[in-house]
């Protein structure tokens, strides 16, 4: 076994301990697939639909990349809509599961004084993180991926399976299977920076919030009609994610220190 696997073991150990954290996380899974199977029910059983004044601009920005939704109702196009753009609130729970998560283990491990025999160790800042990384990330992004196979389900319940074909394309698995795992490391990174400098996991909660504007803005900018993100847009997308997850990475080393936290923390 090594350094890194004994890091993640007693990281994934120590997080489903934690009881309240995961049934908060969980809760808010069940909470973010509701709403929108709620709304996508609503449409989809309504007399008429939606107005087309009101999803005009949208599904002319959806119809370009997917053309079989001009050959659907009015309602099974709001429909559509609804399951797509809401499809992106699946990238704010990885960032909020991770940061979460990092803020609760570090900080509270501070606070325990439970961090200092590990930190007293062999195992080197880098392992130590990857560790923690690992056993954080693997616990978001599971829980993400349970929420919307979750999702998946139940439209398929409600709306039937033409839905799900052109709702769930190559461009929603690509979001959900690749940019999830890459944008929970990033709320991780952040949260490892900030609980590395910061005595209260409100705090490091509250400043690695602001992780979850941009998403906001996607989810805004889609159901507005600004735009529409495509395969392109998702791998370019991936590529700074992956960047930024390094840098992040490199940067929670260098400010991880590990002799203050020892001496000086109380």
């Amino acid at each position: 076994m090594t350094r890194i696997d004994a890091v993640f073991r007693k990281e994934v150990k120590d997080l489903l301990s934690n009881r309240g954290l995961v049934f908060s996380f969980m809760a808010l899974v069940l909470l973010f697939v509701i709403i929108p199977v709620g709304l996508m029910a609503v449409l989809v059983h309504a007399p008429q639909g939606m107005g087309k004044e009101e999803s005009t601009a949208a599904v002319r920005q959806l119809t370009r990349l997917v053309p079989e939704l001009e050959q659907m109702s009015t309602a099974q196009q709001g429909a559509v809509l609804v399951i797509r753009h809401f499809t992106l609130i699946f990238l704010i729970l990885p960032v909020i599961g991770a940061l979460g998560s990092s803020t609760s283990s570090i900080v509270g491990e501070k606070q325990s004084r439970s961090i200092e025999p590990v930190l007293a160790t062999p195992v080197t800042t880098l392992e130590l993180l990857l560790g923690k990384s690992f056993g954080t990330v693997a616990l978001a992004v599971s829980g993400t991926w349970f929420g919307f196979l979750l999702y998946v389900g139940l439209v398929r319940l409600i709306a039937g399976s033409e839905l799900i074909r052109v709702a769930f394309d190559l461009t929603t698995m690509m979001i959900v299977f690749i940019l999830t795992p890459l944008i929970a490391l990033l709320g991780l990174g952040a949260g490892v920076v900030i609980s590395s400098r910061v005595s209260d996991s409100r705090s490091a909660q509250q400043i690695g919030g602001l992780l979850i504007l941009p998403i906001v803005f996607l989810i805004v900018g889609q159901i507005t009609g600004l735009f529409v993100l495509g395969p392109t847009s998702i791998m370019s997308a991936a590529i700074v994610l992956l960047f930024l997850d390094l840098l992040v990475l490199r940067i929670g080393v260098r400010l991880f220190d590990r002799e203050r936290i020892v001496a000086e923390w109380k």
